[in-house]
């Protein structure tokens, strides 16, 4: 059995090095996300779904991609054996605050000393390293800002398909993320009826 890992905003994988290290003998395969053209839910599970393992696999989606994951089991996916979504949400988190960030300059703030601290009271939490916010401000510092404004409106129009799914289904809530919410889990719970 295959993990295939779906990575978040970033669109790259990188972030899950670490994840992977600890997995000992399991067999990962991460689908990094393309880095232009269109950045939608739609058009990204149809690229995503071409590069699906033809043998069985799980598929893990974090945070911006658990919305692609959704919408590949919409559609018939004859090797997967379940879905692990990790700090996702299927309708959009503080949609104020990314109407706002789709009118900012994200590349510059992100350069300033205070995306630091933006990025540890949004989305790490209080006992993240120096280490990780450093990485994902890197990160998230490589992405264009128009691939990266693209994935924000695609988060911001975020809206789960009424079909119910019958897939073996694992949420992951964060701890400290102040986006993804507990009433993203109830999104989850009325699309999918194996939940946990």
């Amino acid at each position: 059995m295959i993990l295939v890992l779906l990575p978040g905003m970033d669109g790259s994988g990188d972030s899950f090095a670490d994840f992977i290290s600890k997995l000992g003998n399991i067999e990962t395969h991460t689908i990094a996300l393309p880095q232009s053209g269109p950045q939608n839910y739609t058009h990204l599970s149809q690229s995503i779904k071409q590069r699906l393992p033809k043998q069985p696999y799980i598929l893990l989606a974090e945070s911006f991609s658990g919305g692609i994951a959704a919408r590949l089991s919409d559609q018939a996916l004859p090797h997967c054996r379940g879905l692990i979504f990790v700090a996702s949400f299927l309708t959009a988190p503080r949609p104020w605050a990314l109407s706002l960030l789709t009118h900012l300059p994200l590349k510059f703030l992100l350069r300033l000393p205070l995306a630091r601290f933006a990025l540890q009271y949004w989305l790490l939490g209080p006992k993240s390293s120096k280490g990780l916010i450093s990485k994902l401000k890197d990160t998230l510092a490589d992405i264009s800002a128009t691939t990266l404004k693209a994935r924000i409106r695609t988060i911001k129009s975020a809206r789960p398909s009424p079909d119910r799914n019958c897939l073996p289904c694992l949420f992951i809530a964060p701890r400290h993320d102040r986006l993804v919410s507990p009433k993203h889990l109830a999104a989850f719970r009325e699309k999918y009826d194996q939940l946990e």
